[in-house]
């Protein structure tokens, strides 16, 4: 069966100053879930890092410049580009108008993610 879910319906979440997620639900069952994030200017997590202990994330940059930071590596992100991040692997983001398009396998639920100081 077909799911559609036009942006307006798509749920906000503002993660502080200068990052939103638009939340688009689960789709496939519980299969994989869709967000889109924009960085404005700055880091998220603001400071620490980001775990996601039970999913895996495609991630495709719509938008914007910014970098993947992961402990001892950085990698610089553009326009088109595409990222993989495993379950279990400390990240942050740091964007200008950086803008994400994230799936996750199995969907994304706030009880698996963790940030950590």
């Amino acid at each position: 069966m077909v799911k559609y879910v036009p942006h307006g319906k798509a749920r906000v979440v503002r993660l502080g100053p200068g990052c939103r997620l638009d939340e688009y639900g689960t789709f496939g069952g519980d299969v994989v879930g869709v967000v889109t994030a924009l960085i404005k200017n700055g880091r998220y997590p603001q400071q620490g890092w980001a775990v996601n202990h039970e999913c895996d994330e495609l991630v495709f940059v719509l938008g914007g410049t910014g970098a993947l930071e992961m402990p001892g590596e950085e990698i610089t992100l553009e326009k088109r580009d595409t990222v993989f991040i495993p379950k279990g692997q400390k990240f942050a983001w740091r964007g200008r108008r950086l803008e994400l398009l994230l799936l996750s396998v199995p969907a994304w639920s706030a009880k698996q993610y963790t940030i950590f100081e």
